[in-house]
Formats: C-alpha cells, structure tokens, sequence
C-alpha cells in the first residue's frame, strides 16, 4: 500500500483576506455561505445594527447640543458687552436723595466723566471703569464730588458735606471732615463760620490765605468732635495774620490758639492733656496757646 504524499505548501495556511472577510463589529454581516460564490454586497457590508443608529444619533444629538451652548454663550458675550459699553454722556445722580442738583450742574458732571471715558477708551466698559482714577480726575476739576460710582446704566455721585464756611465777598469756601475745601456745596451751610479779621484781601478781591488753612480747620473739627473734645462753636482769624486760627469749643468760655503748620492730630493731642491737667487743677483760663509743638501755654 502506498500512503499519499504530502508537501508543505499542503500545511500552510493561505492568508486570510482582511479585506474581504474581516469581522466588522457592529456591522451586519453579509455574503454568501459558498467559498466559490461572492455576494454582491459583499465589498460594502456596511449595513448598520439598530443598536448602532441610536448610539451615533445620541452622539449627533450631544454635538448639536454643545453648538447650541457655545453659540448661546457668545451671544450672550455679545450682548453683555454691548449693554456694559458707554456710548454717550451717562446719567448721573447724587446719592443722597435730599441733595437736589440743577440740570445744568448734572450736565456739566455727566460730560466731565465723558471726557474721561474718551481719554481712557477700555474703561467706557463699565466692568474696566476705574471709579478711583475717574474720580480722581473729576476732582481736579469739582473738588465738591467725593466719590463717584457706576450703577447699571447711571453713575452716582457722593458730595461732600461742609462743616466749616467762610465767606469772602460773592464767594463762599467750605471744607469737610476730609480737610478738603470746595466752593460748591449742595448741603445747608454750617454752622460753623469763620470769621476773618485778618485783612489779607487785596485790593484786587484775591485771597491771601491757601487752602491749606481750611484743610487745618477741617480736620482739627472733624477730630476735636471724634475725639470727645466737644464741637467747635467759633473759629477766627486775627489780625495781621494768615497761619492762625482762634477757635471755641462748645461749653468751654476760653479761647484755643491754634497754628495751621502744626498736624491736626498732634493739637488735637496736646489739647486732650491740657484740658485735662486744667481739669484736675480747677483752673479756668483765657486762653490755651497750642502754637508752638511740644508746648502749651495758658492764662
């Protein structure tokens, strides 16, 4: 008996066409159960399980959703700015409700912050509007503005309120608990007027003293109050001077000499103790002299 022969070309396997017969997951198979008959559709077996539409319709839903998002959220960027943004002068009002201000007086503000938003252009963003700089800058010009802020579509301006007035002629000056001086005041006038026996006018109407004056009375009124010390009732400018200022606190008959050189704090200070020291002694003076730092003198 003679066995068959066999070769080794019989023992290897013919390469599988990845191509042709590859398994596709997924996918519905298609062809024909015969290795010599091929289906037509075979080359493009692509036809898609019902399992595989929903997961790609999901997944086309998920797309179309985030478009929506990222378009909607740039619009609303979009419209946010355009809402943030200063186009003409803005409106503007006083914070406090019992300060009335003329129309003219709200124009002459409102064009003096649209200055300021046409010389810094990213600031007419309200959102990048720097209300320190703004009113900084607005101050050069209406030291009577103490603070100005944005409020949706309008800016709202805090005045200062004076505690000290004083009157040269057609014009009147007044300073607040800052020390700052103003000559436009939409509060009721104070109480506190000082009197100007000084004689610095010059024949011309200027006035002599600077504004470094008011600021001393300012804040030596502000503290003498805080500190307990009592209101100041009278404030006077001797004669034949410009650095001095007498004044009288409430409930006290003597006369406090003061130097608008020194600090305020500092003769605020020295008060407190001379006060107390003529307090524990019993004694009732004329006058107290805070002129000279360090010293006090009395009579």
């Amino acid at each position: 008996m003679v066995l068959p022969r066999y070769s080794k070309k019989d023992h290897i396997r013919q390469p599988v066409q990845k191509t042709q017969q590859s398994f596709k997951r997924s996918r519905t198979l298609t062809g024909s159960i015969s290795a010599e008959v091929r289906s037509a559709g075979e080359q493009r077996g692509i036809l898609k399980s019902e399992r595989l539409r929903r997961q790609e319709l999901q997944r086309l839903r998920r797309i179309v959703f985030s478009c929506i998002v990222v378009i909607g959220g740039i619009i609303s960027g979009i419209g946010y700015l355009i809402s943030q943004y200063t186009y003409s002068s803005p409106d503007v009002h006083p914070t406090d409700a019992a300060v009335v201000i003329p129309t003219s007086s709200k124009q002459t503000y409102s064009q003096a912050i649209m200055n300021y938003l046409e010389a810094h252009p990213a600031e007419r963003f309200r959102f990048a509007t720097s209300e320190k700089n703004l009113t900084t800058e607005v101050q050069q010009r209406f030291p009577e503005i103490q603070s100005i802020q944005g409020r949706g579509d309008r800016y709202e301006l805090r005045f200062r309120k004076p505690l000290a007035a004083w009157a040269f002629g057609q014009k009147n000056f007044f300073v607040d608990s800052e020390g700052v001086s103003f000559e436009t005041n939409y509060y009721p006038s104070p109480n506190l007027t000082v009197t100007d026996k000084s004689g610095t006018i010059s024949s011309s109407g200027n006035i002599l003293i600077g504004k470094g004056f008011l600021s001393f009375l300012g804040r030596f009124v502000a503290l003498a109050t805080a500190s307990g010390l009592g209101e100041v009732t009278q404030a006077t400018i001797p004669s034949n001077t410009t650095r001095e200022v007498d004044v009288t606190l409430q409930d006290q008959p003597y006369i406090i000499k003061l130097h608008t050189d020194r600090v305020p704090e500092h003769s605020v200070e020295d008060l407190k103790r001379v006060g107390e020291f003529l307090t524990n002694k019993g004694i009732t003076p004329e006058y107290i002299d805070l002129r000279v730092s360090g010293k006090a003198y009395y009579r």
